[in-house]
């Protein structure tokens, strides 16, 4: 099965990765550098696309599944206004509805003390 990781930069996506490669799996992911590209090829990932205008469109080509990790690594937000940015994810949803994609896991940051206005609007306090 051939599975885009969305998310490669993130710490969470070495294991997951490692474990697509380890049961078989095509894994493709994005990285914003060289450096990270040379990282996740050494561990196990089959394609890594270098971030460009089209490379969401690029690794979604034939994918199964999608795993969806942005910002789900612990400490992710901490600089930015909003732990989740859901325009990113709506127009990903879209693309891989548009592709035939069906299979999709959504992991999403949630801070524990988050105040009921920040988890309706994904903006922190």
């Amino acid at each position: 099965m051939k599975v885009f990781v969305y998310g490669g930069s993130e710490r969470l996506a070495d294991h997951i990765l490692k474990q697509l490669d380890e049961k078989g799996h095509e894994a493709v992911t994005v990285a914003e550098t060289d450096n990270r590209a040379e990282a996740l090829d050494e561990i196990g990932t089959t394609e890594v696309i270098i971030a460009g205008d089209d490379s969401f469109t690029r690794a979604l080509d034939d994918a199964d599944a999608i795993i969806y990790i942005a910002s789900a690594s612990p400490g992710t937000g901490d600089d930015q206004d909003a732990l989740v940015d859901a325009d990113t994810v709506v127009k990903s949803l879209e693309e891989a509805e548009q592709q035939g994609i069906e299979r999709i896991v959504y992991l999403s940051p949630v801070h524990l003390d988050e105040s009921d206005e920040s988890k309706k609007t994904g903006g922190k306090d």
